[in-house]
């Protein structure tokens, strides 16, 4: 994601589609449970202003499933794409009934 790339972080290649679910399952558990080859997720949700970058996973279709996520780039906004098409920058408070989680990669 360009947006850690910034921060100097290189993430591995994370291109998955949506309607795989064994293999969004799978990526999950490697990074964010079980720690990965380069890296992992740690969990750092709180209602305290989060330091960039961080991944924000939200449940917005489906309680319940993660179904979307973003980036968290500071002051408030995430950045993220809406129907594959549309990347919005926006204020995280709008989406703030729908987070899952806010995570940090750490190596």
């Amino acid at each position: 994601m360009e947006v850690f790339r910034r921060y100097g972080i290189t993430l591995r290649d994370y291109r998955i589609d949506a309607s795989d679910t064994a293999s969004i399952t799978a990526a999950a558990d490697m990074d964010v449970l079980n720690g990965g080859d380069a890296g992992s997720w740690k969990n750092v949700t709180s209602y305290n202003e989060p330091e960039p970058p961080r991944l924000v996973t939200f449940q917005i279709k489906e309680p319940g499933k993660v179904n979307h996520v973003g980036a968290y780039i500071g002051e408030g906004r995430v950045i993220h794409v809406l129907e594959r098409k549309l990347v919005c920058i926006e204020r995280i408070r709008k989406y703030q009934n729908f987070i899952e989680g806010i995570y940090e990669f750490k190596k």
